[in-house]
């Protein structure tokens, strides 16, 4: 959280960490980073040297670069490079899911893992649009509720100023900023007494209080 002129920050102001929510990405590489944490979720819960979990690492390791060409390709209309990205995760996702329980039903150490070829095919020739899945509604909607996709955003990769409810904020936190005696970060610099001098950092030419 970037303040501009001032460095006050109020319990109003708190009540933004409840609409700060990271669950769908807002950049491309949100995007990458959560395709890359779904690769560490799948080696802890099935072990680093597990034919799927290898075969996914080396899967998202090859598309990275691709989801980020997104921000070129759809130079035009950011938002729909994010909303693209946001295909492939949930491509990843749903194919897993599913070799998961082809497994589950009795399937061999010889079931079929997910066709990552034929998605990094896609990408690289540019015909990802008719081979990725659509959305499901409940993603779009959830989408929606932070604001239009796209909104504030002059690239792929820069972050939008549309807010996302967050499903699990912090309540003692909360609690805590708004009982505070001082209620501001100006106060609190102003009542310092210890040794030395307190600054503020900065953000390019702009004072940081929480980020």
């Amino acid at each position: 959280m970037v303040e501009s002129g001032s460095m006050g920050i109020n319990a109003g102001d708190a009540a933004l960490f409840l609409v700060n929510d990271a669950n769908l990405p807002d950049t491309l590489f949100q995007a990458t980073d959560k395709l890359k944490g779904w690769s560490c979720v799948a080696d802890v819960y099935l072990g680093a040297d597990h034919r799927l979990a290898v075969a996914l690492r080396g899967s998202i390791r090859n598309v990275t670069s691709y989801i980020h060409g997104f921000q070129t390709y759809y130079m035009h209309d950011p938002s729909k490079g994010v909303l693209m990205a946001s295909r492939v995760m949930y491509w990843y996702q749903q194919t897993a899911f599913l070799h998961l329980l082809k497994l589950r039903e009795g399937g061999g150490a010889d079931t079929a893992l997910p066709d990552y070829d034929s998605l990094l095919d896609s990408l690289r020739s540019k015909m990802h649009e008719g081979f990725l899945p659509k959305l499901p509604q409940s993603w779009l909607e959830k989408k929606k509720q932070g604001g239009d996709e796209g909104k504030g955003k002059k690239g792929g990769d820069e972050q939008s100023t549309g807010a996302h409810r967050n499903s699990r904020p912090n309540r003692d936190l909360m609690k805590r900023f708004q009982k505070a005696e001082d209620s501001t970060i100006k106060d609190i610099l102003d009542a310092y007494t210890g040794e030395g001098t307190v600054t503020m950092p900065k953000c390019g030419s702009e004072e940081v209080c929480l980020r």
